[in-house]
């Protein structure tokens, strides 16, 4: 048996992929900070972090229940870490759809379309869960929606686990500055496990891609 979140599940379910595929999602972590608990899992690299793959168990109000998928349980599968992380790509964008919203609609508890049409410069990328938000930048075409509202290559700071904050691109923005807001960000509000990176990365609508701004 396997034990999640005090759930007994039984292990003979978690090794037959056809019962787990349709399960599976991803996590995107800082793969310094989850060194220790992530050492024998497969995983996607993306950027200076790592992806992930879990299996849902349970999911409530405010809380999910998964297994990790480790070395031990990939090997039972028999297929390829690219059909891992399709399935688990696939998984995520229905069971945590991203949810983007400009950061004045939060902040105003204003109207998000109207939001969107007045002060769409600062944009929070999350999910519909809240947890394990960031992961949303990986889904497709989540940034690509973000600059076609905008009109406008992105900024995106990976501000925690939770969450991104895509910042539009003009001449008003010092990139310089925004990095050493992540940073402060990162060493004073944030507790070492909600922390995703210290990069600062950039999104280009032309070529469809995200870097790292080191």
């Amino acid at each position: 048996m396997y034990y999640s979140d005090n759930i007994a599940v039984d292990r003979s379910r978690l090794t037959d992929y056809d019962f787990i595929r349709t399960r599976l999602f991803l996590r995107l972590i800082n793969p310094r900070i989850n060194r220790t608990s992530y050492m024998n899992s497969p995983y996607t690299s993306f950027l200076d972090l790592k992806i992930v793959y879990h299996i849902m168990i349970k999911e409530t109000v405010d809380k999910v229940a998964s297994v990790r998928v480790d070395n031990h349980l990939f090997d039972q599968y028999g297929v390829s870490l690219e059909t891992l992380h399709a399935d688990a790509l696939k998984g995520s964008v229905k069971m945590f759809p991203s949810r983007i919203l400009p950061v004045s609609s939060m902040l105003n508890h204003a109207d998000e379309e109207k939001g969107w049409k007045e002060d769409p410069a600062i944009i929070c990328i999350t999910n519909t869960d809240g947890m394990y938000g960031a992961t949303s930048i990986v889904y497709p075409d989540t940034l690509k929606t973000i600059a076609e509202k905008v009109n406008a290559n992105l900024y995106i700071i990976p501000s925690s686990v939770d969450e991104c904050i895509a910042v539009t691109d003009s001449d008003n923005i010092i990139p310089g500055k925004i990095k050493d807001l992540l940073n402060d960000v990162n060493r004073t509000l944030l507790r070492s496990d909600q922390r995703l990176s210290d990069h600062l990365y950039y999104y280009d609508r032309r070529s469809d891609q995200l870097m790292s701004m080191t």
